[in-house]
């Protein structure tokens, strides 16, 4: 029955790229012109053996390994998924078999996911029908995964589900995870689909769901473990950890409803959970939270601490130690600096500079609403005078909000060299990444 629907459910993948499947004619296959002239005894299964190799010496002697793998899926796709499903490369010549290495498993994956889909989807195919174990499915889950086809998630499900309960393994999580994370980044529609069908997931493979959200680093993923958080209390601490590697969206509608769940788990009776829930409020930059993390730094016992500091830390930006009365005293100062922080914002439209000067570094030395300065402040950026439009860029650096992040992207692009010159000084600061001079360094982190 199992190797049925395997058969089945493969057919299903490979229908989901194409309307019918049309098998790729070994004569039509292109050969690397390169490793034929290196390599003219070695046949197309032996040139891919020695391609996946090479990567492993010293010094590869390939420049795209990628590429030359890919010209030669169409006569070795078999081969291929094999390779994945026994997590060996074969011997080849005088040298014995290897294991298969991380470097190894992205290169087939990659050469497999730039072939005709129709050659790809077969070869996966064809093996779950030899072979319907864990590890023909974990295959060819990877293999799903890696065309970036929002569609597959339902096939990885439907075949997860085909699976005995003993044969779930932590090497099927493994694939399932690297699957999600893949189609996640690789199609907008995938956190939508993941969204409204996650109950339709048995709870064993939910794990390898989850891991692969935050794997997928994509902030959009809040809402999925918003919702694991609110209704799968057996995953409440692994969705928690998750919610670290996302950090905020800065969409309201993601991260009000997960923040406001998160910040009840402060009194649940789980210290585990109490901890993990710190942490990720640090992560999301809860600052309704700051009150209650300073009352649970005067608690005795709790073990929750130094975890209390952290988060403390991460959402003000300042460095205090780890007494209650410490931070009080602080958190009462910036409440009632902000009390009239509007009447130092509007300073930042005067007709006199030396009022938005000051403005400017007066807003940049507070932190408790960083965010909120930050967007103030970064209305400065255009600004007709360039040694505004400059210290605006200094004094997001010293506010370290994250949001500030697009606009000095953005100013990389001024037509003075200083504000160039303090945009990527300040990005630099932000990111903890240094790029070139250019917008287009930067863009892909523009969110």
């Amino acid at each position: 029955m199992a190797i049925e629907q395997s058969r089945a459910l493969a057919l299903l993948a490979a229908l989901t790229f194409t309307g019918s499947v049309q098998y790729a004619q070994e004569e039509s296959a292109e050969v690397p012109t390169e490793l034929e002239e290196a390599e003219p005894a070695r046949s197309p299964r032996d040139q891919a053996i020695w391609i996946l190799r090479s990567i492993r010496e010293p010094e590869p002697p390939l420049a795209d390994p990628v590429a030359d793998l890919t010209k030669l899926v169409a006569l070795t796709a078999d081969d291929l998924v094999s390779y994945l499903r026994d997590r060996r490369v074969p011997a080849l010549e005088d040298e014995p078999s290897q294991t298969l290495s991380i470097y190894q498993h992205e290169l087939i994956l990659d050469a497999l996911s730039q072939s005709e889909p129709a050659t790809t989807m077969a070869a996966t195919s064809r093996m779950l029908t030899a072979s319907s174990g864990g590890s023909a499915v974990a295959a060819a889950i990877e293999v799903y995964g890696a065309t970036g086809e929002s569609g597959q998630l339902s096939t990885i499900r439907a075949l997860l589900a085909g699976l005995e309960e003993e044969q779930w393994s932590k090497r099927l999580e493994r694939s399932l995870q690297q699957a999600v994370a893949s189609i996640i980044r690789g199609d907008y529609r995938a956190q939508g689909l993941l969204l409204s069908s996650w109950r339709d997931w048995k709870p064993e493979h939910l794990t390898g769901v989850i891991r692969g959200i935050g794997a997928s680093r994509d902030p959009r993923g809040l809402e999925f473990l918003g919702e694991i958080l609110y209704w799968e209390p057996d995953h409440v601490h692994l969705a928690l950890s998750q919610v670290r590697l996302l950090g905020p969206s800065r969409v309201e509608f993601i991260d009000k409803p997960i923040t406001e769940t998160v910040r009840e788990m402060l009194d649940t009776e789980d210290a585990r959970i109490r901890k993990a829930a710190l942490l990720a409020l640090g992560d999301l930059q809860d600052l309704e939270s700051v009150p209650r993390m300073i009352e649970i730094l005067s608690e005795e016992g709790t073990g929750e601490r130094e975890n209390a500091v952290w988060a403390l830390q991460r959402i003000t930006g300042v460095r205090l130690n780890d007494q209650a009365q410490t931070w009080k005293t602080w958190f009462d100062m910036e409440s009632k600096w902000y009390s009239r922080v509007g009447t130092v914002m509007a300073k930042l439209s005067s007709p006199d500079d030396a009022d938005v000067f000051g403005a400017i570094r007066e807003l940049s030395t507070h932190y408790l609403h960083k965010d909120e300065l930050a967007q103030a402040v970064s209305e400065c950026l255009t600004h007709s005078n360039p040694k505004i439009r400059a210290t605006a860029c200094k004094g997001l650096a010293r506010l370290k909000s994250s949001v500030a992040v697009p606009v000095l992207i953005s100013r990389l692009d001024d037509r003075d060299e200083r504000v160039q010159f303090a945009a990527r000084k300040a990005l630099i600061s932000l990111t903890g990444e240094e790029r070139g001079p250019y917008s287009e360094d930067w863009e892909e982190l523009r969110r």
